[in-house]
């Protein structure tokens, strides 16, 4: 079995790639050749107030490439007043997730990964496989509100499937932005302008949200213009009533019941089916925020539209929103950074044999 860290992955992933991956598991979700089951968490309350043990999984298969996956997160999260999540493993700065792989041919493990570096490239993805379908063709400005790993990677998406030649940038820290910003300067052929509020970003053709807030929009749906093109990494970022303005709203799952997740007994931070150890009166420490309700006539599968089951923009003046993630990128993705590292020789090889055992369940 192969251990990989993010420098391992980094060093065979690429974002183009990981556009053409996304798009075709995206396709093997829709054609029944992949799964989805989504995320699941599990909170405990710790003897520290107002801190939870968070345990997180998803699941995916791809039968095309036989390959499962899970990927697992272990979290002591906490909520500020402001409403953003603050998070950590062991101690702040430092983080645990990981993704397992598994042959779906004899059930072998095939390896253990960093999930850093794939998820911030795969989030990413996902918004550049939205674009790409969504986006107006001419789009040629972005605005960015956020301007951590993730709004990177989202941007770098973007910017491959669109050419992007203006980027604006809005962080509540100065010096964030500007980080941003010498980032784009760096990276692509594009102006960057950074903005002390987010209301000019969306003088933008597209606009990516990529934020830590929780139960806190971060703009005004007055603020999104006919023509459009919104994708968000996080549900909490949005003001629910632009789904109802908007004119296509799609997600990155199957529109098909069999494929959406088992409901949990409870509705935590971020909306995830979730679990919980903690009293009624802890639980209320965790923010929670109530799905907004799609127009069914606007509610559309990503799938869907590359599929061309049903179309996606029909004008230039129409706004489209589209979310990120999805545990089927993560499946595909991996098992391509899997095949390469090993191909390259990277990683890190432990014996199969200690994940044996001749003991049956």
């Amino acid at each position: 079995m192969l251990l990989l860290s993010n420098e391992d992955v980094e060093r065979v992933l690429r974002m183009d790639q990981c556009i053409v991956m996304v798009e075709e598991g995206l396709r093997d979700l829709g054609t029944g050749q992949a799964l989805d089951t989504g995320r699941s968490d599990v909170y405990t309350a710790n003897s520290q107030s107002g801190l939870f043990h968070r345990l997180a999984v998803l699941r995916g298969a791809n039968r095309r490439s036989d390959v499962m996956s899970v990927r697992i997160m272990s979290d002591m999260a906490s909520w500020t007043e402001g409403r953003t999540e603050d998070k950590y493993c062991v101690k702040p700065g430092l983080f645990c997730g990981l993704i397992m792989l598994f042959s779906t041919q004899n059930g072998e493990p095939l390896a253990i990964m960093h999930d850093g570096y794939l998820q911030h490239l795969s989030v990413g993805a996902g918004v550049g496989v939205g674009a790409k379908y969504l986006a107006r063709k001419d789009s040629t400005t972005l605005g960015v509100i956020g301007s951590g790993g993730q709004a990177r990677s989202m941007t770098e998406a973007v910017c491959a499937v669109r050419e992007i030649r203006n980027i604006k940038v809005y962080s509540p820290t100065a010096g964030h932005r500007e980080d941003f910003a010498h980032w784009v300067k760096e990276k692509f052929s594009a102006a960057c302008e950074t903005l002390d509020h987010p209301r000019r970003a969306f003088d933008s053709d597209v606009v990516i949200t990529a934020t830590n807030s929780v139960e806190q929009p971060v703009f005004d749906k007055d603020w999104v213009a006919p023509g459009t093109h919104l994708t968000y990494a996080n549900y909490d970022e949005l003001d629910g009533g632009i789904f109802a303005k908007a004119d296509l709203a799609c997600s990155m799952l199957p529109n098909n019941p069999e494929s959406t997740p088992v409901r949990g007994p409870l509705s935590l931070a971020h909306g995830f089916t979730s679990w919980a150890v903690a009293t009624e009166k802890e639980l209320k420490i965790i923010p929670r925020r109530p799905k907004h309700p799609v127009p069914e006539a606007k509610a559309a599968s990503i799938i869907d539209i590359i599929l061309e089951r049903r179309k996606g923009r029909t004008s230039d003046k129409e706004i489209t929103v589209c979310g990120a993630g999805g545990g089927q990128r993560i499946t595909i993705v991996g098992g391509m950074v899997y095949r390469l590292a090993k191909a390259a020789g990277l990683g890190r090889e432990i014996p199969t044999e200690w994940f044996l055992q001749d003991i049956r369940d």
